[in-house]
């Protein structure tokens, strides 16, 4: 009798034993396979788990894991993938923002905490209001292969810590704020193919030192690159039709601006407070410069006008406080707000052929006394 029951005893170690090994033996199994989809995943996608597309080519945004700080950003040209279901944050001044963010990305289980507090700047403190969100995203993409044709709105706004972004030559348009307040980089290269940079892209890069724009473009939208102030040359390739209100706005190092002959209108404040701006290479088939276009540009000294130019509207040239020679090239006169120019200005040059139609404009009256013929230029 104790002998069955020793046995039975021995039956059951051993089965509790044998189905230990097999549940471990499966649990073992389970965790080698979440590692090889991780390890998949990885191998497959190893530059993309922290990006996120939409199914449109629009690339959306890059979340800073971390483990990149310093390095390069390169955006692919086509993907195809599921990302990873991440945690995430983001912060901003504006509860407001944050909410518009979360529609971007079709965000439905997220909070937002106030995390405004005194922080020091310099010997003192000051109170800043700030928000953040935080949320979990996880990014679907199946199907075919995508080409990546945007950078999404604000994509990478404040991500600061980078040398360098690397665009695909598929991208044709940069969204709103894409690249706003990334500080770090000094330079960024916008390759061909891209046609539209639109506003606040790249406000307020004040490390940024070189800007290179692409044959293609056509569109530059509203202080696209305001405040961007380590920018000693800027030049604007002749497919350029348009520049918008600030484009170019506090640009404070500025020097050297070389215009698009396809630009018919140097748009309002577009180039204005670039205080170091010494040059101004207009091109023929500039038509109309703005209000206040150069406003503040204490440092010209000299502008020469191309001949396609018909209209100089009201203090364009305001605050312009070296500007003593204006040089214009029109055949016909050119018609000018009377507040244009300032009162430093010591000398406007005519062609000589027109030489009397202006001192018989109305658009000039009261400057009479400065105009002189291109011929009698030293």
């Amino acid at each position: 009798m104790e002998d069955n029951k020793i046995s039975k005893a021995k039956g059951l170690s051993i089965t509790l034993i044998i189905l230990a090994i097999v549940v471990g033996f499966g649990f073992l199994i389970g965790l080698a396979q979440a590692a090889d989809s991780d390890k998949l995943f990885q191998e497959t996608n190893p530059e993309m788990q922290y990006y996120f597309f939409d199914e449109n080519g629009r690339f959306l945004t890059y979340w800073d894991n971390g483990e990149n700080n310093y390095g390069d950003i390169t955006i692919p040209k086509t993907y195809s993938l599921t990302t990873k279901k991440v945690a995430m944050q983001r912060e901003a001044s504006s509860k407001s923002d944050l909410t518009t963010y979360a529609k971007k990305l079709g965000l439905e289980d997220y909070t937002i905490t106030d995390i405004s507090g005194y922080v020091r700047s310099g010997n003192s403190q000051r109170y800043r209001t700030r928000y953040r969100i935080d949320f979990e995203f996880r990014k679907t993409i199946t199907g075919t292969k995508y080409t990546t044709t945007k950078i999404g709105r604000e994509a990478f706004r404040s991500i600061s810590r980078y040398r360098s972004f690397n665009i695909p030559n598929t991208v044709k348009t940069i969204e709103y704020g894409a690249f706003c307040g990334t500080h770090w980089h000094t330079e960024l290269i916008f390759p061909e193919g891209v046609e539209s940079i639109e506003q606040s892209v790249c406000f307020y890069n004040s490390e940024l030192k070189t800007i290179s724009l692409p044959s293609t473009l056509k569109y530059i939208g509203s202080q696209a690159f305001e405040q961007c102030g380590e920018v000693v040359e800027l030049i604007l390739p002749d497919s350029v039709e348009t520049i918008s209100w600030s484009s170019f706005n506090r640009m404070t190092k500025l020097e050297t601006l070389t215009l698009s002959a396809n630009l018919q209108t140097i748009a309002s404040y577009s180039i204005s407070w670039c205080y170091k701006l010494k040059t101004v290479n207009f091109k023929e088939g500039n038509r109309t410069i703005g209000e206040k276009a150069f406003e503040d540009c204490t440092a010209l000294e000299e502008v020469n006008l191309p001949s396609t130019l018909t209209t100089i509207k009201s203090k364009a040239f305001d605050g312009c406080t070296s500007l003593n020679k204006v040089i214009l090239n029109a055949a016909s006169v050119v018609k000018i707000d009377n507040d244009a120019f300032p009162e430093n200005v010591e000398k406007f040059y005519v062609k000589d052929e027109i030489y009397e139609e202006y001192l018989n404009s109305a658009y000039w009256t009261g400057l009479t006394d400065k105009i002189a013929k291109i011929s009698e230029m030293n």
